[in-house]
């Protein structure tokens, strides 16, 4: 049903929805919504969608949520995004390649960042996966947990790495609460 519902958040169109989605006239008036029908602009957007819920988004203790396993700032052409075998979380690597080779490529990132396909061949081999991934990133998210007052603090935020300037970064967003 979410799947729906994403779709109807991203296509062109503001009329047909998904069997199970929801465009424009499908949120009621006190939902005050625009709906974009384009690419999402921050993985924060599904908080906003029929059905996504606050536990979908920031996950369980046993299961991450959205924000830890979804990006909108992916590397690569519109459509042909990969994922940074380097940084991603097991859920994503896991949905990628399985449980097995996800856990092996964490146990081989801990010793040495991996730089190319050949560092993963004996693992991954001829995976068709394997045209989904890269080894470095200029999008990085950064999360962090304090405590203010006895309250609890939190603040996310995106930043980019220039890539012909590895030390310089520039913050693309922050948001920060409690």
């Amino acid at each position: 049903r979410q799947l729906d519902v994403l779709g109807d958040w991203v296509d062109a169109d503001a009329i047909l929805p998904r069997q199970y989605g929801k465009e424009q006239p499908g949120y009621g008036p006190t939902e005050h919504l625009y709906i974009p029908n384009g690419p999402l602009r921050d993985v924060r957007n599904v908080m906003a969608m029929a059905g996504f819920t606050q536990q979908m988004y920031l996950g369980t203790p046993k299961h991450p949520g959205l924000r830890e396993c979804l990006t909108v700032w992916g590397e690569g052409p519109v459509g042909q995004e990969k994922v940074n075998v380097n940084t991603a979380p097991l859920p994503v690597l896991e949905a990628l390649f399985g449980e097995t080779i996800a856990e092996d490529i964490l146990k081989l990132r801990k010793e040495n960042p991996l730089t190319s396909q050949e560092d993963l061949h004996t693992l991954i081999g001829d995976h068709p996966s394997r045209n989904q991934i890269t080894f470095s990133s200029s999008y990085f998210r950064i999360f962090i947990t304090s405590e203010v007052k006895g309250l609890p603090w939190h603040l996310e935020a995106l930043v980019k790495r220039d890539p012909a300037l590895h030390s310089s970064l520039k913050v693309l967003w922050v948001s920060e609460g409690y």
